[in-house]
């Protein structure tokens, strides 16, 4: 869910985007891509329709679950493809997916990387949460989620 803060002398509603953070032996709702994929744009479209799914399936007004859908940009650079998420007048990063294997050989392309600031990702350990073209990871709709 995201946070909606009215502050005095704004005339505008502020949206705030945050990420969940599930314990690992917390059970989720999440939804689960068993698809696997060899093209990536395929593969995050793929991980956008389960976002969307994850979302609308607990949210009952469909104005808000249509303007989440429509909320959605790609931004691609270099190494990687960055997922961002606006909701509101407010766009966060959701996170990214590389691009290209990594030359060291920690990233593989179509890994999912957590974002770490506005179009920055933690590389590695924890950093990689699935790859959308092998599947077979979980999905929830604040941001890339613990494998």
């Amino acid at each position: 869910m995201f946070l909606l803060g009215i502050f005095r002398g704004v005339d505008k509603p502020l949206f705030f985007c945050y990420n969940k953070v599930y314990s690992m032996r917390e059970e989720t709702n999440m939804k689960t891509v068993t698809k696997q994929f060899t093209d990536i744009q395929d593969g995050i479209k793929n991980l956008i329709k389960a976002a969307n799914a994850d979302y609308c399936d607990g949210n009952t007004n469909e104005r808000m679950c249509e303007e989440f859908k429509n909320g959605w940009t790609i931004k691609e650079g270099k190494k990687y493809i960055g997922i961002y998420k606006t909701l509101g007048l407010q766009q966060c990063i959701w996170g990214g997916v590389v691009k290209k294997d990594s030359a060291n050989g920690l990233l593989k392309k179509g890994d999912i990387l957590k974002a770490a600031g506005y179009g920055a990702y933690t590389m590695v350990g924890a950093g990689k949460r699935g790859n959308v073209l092998e599947g077979n990871f979980g999905v929830v709709w604040t941001g890339a989620n613990y494998l």
